[in-house]
């Protein structure tokens, strides 16, 4: 996209971490008054915009939204595991979230190697992938 690599560091990846924390504290209140489940949808919206950010931003504020809204879907994995204990008894607990562990785990590790498949023996523009991951 063109920015150099002070400008990522430091108007673009800064922006992460201090939104990180107010999405956190955001969708704790909103669980506790709206419901876990539109914290959820939050969040699987906020990783969608940051992809569709960064497709099609050509300005260093798009790619500071992408963070903003990068940051709420990373909120939004704290809000499940309350989710999870919510849903579950207390014995099948740590079982469960094991699983949801492990199945988030699994997800980026095959993700990774699928991204690799294409980029190094298709020879698949980062573009492509960022729409299959949207």
């Amino acid at each position: 996209k063109g920015f150099s690599q002070a400008d990522i560091v430091h108007y673009i990846f800064p922006i992460a971490a201090y939104a990180q924390f107010v999405f956190v504290v955001l969708q704790g209140y909103i669980c506790e008054f709206l419901g876990y489940k539109y914290a959820i949808i939050m969040g699987a919206g906020g990783r969608f915009c940051t992809r569709m950010c960064m497709l099609y931003g050509t300005e260093i504020w798009h790619f500071q939204l992408s963070e903003i809204c990068y940051s709420m879907g990373s909120a939004m994995l704290i809000i499940f595991g309350g989710y999870i204990f919510n849903l579950v008894t207390r014995e099948n607990y740590q079982r469960i979230i094991a699983l949801q562990q492990m199945a988030t785990l699994g997800g980026h590790v095959s993700a990774g190697y699928v991204g690799d498949i294409l980029i190094n023996v298709f020879n698949c523009d980062l573009t492509v992938l960022m729409y299959i991951s949207a």
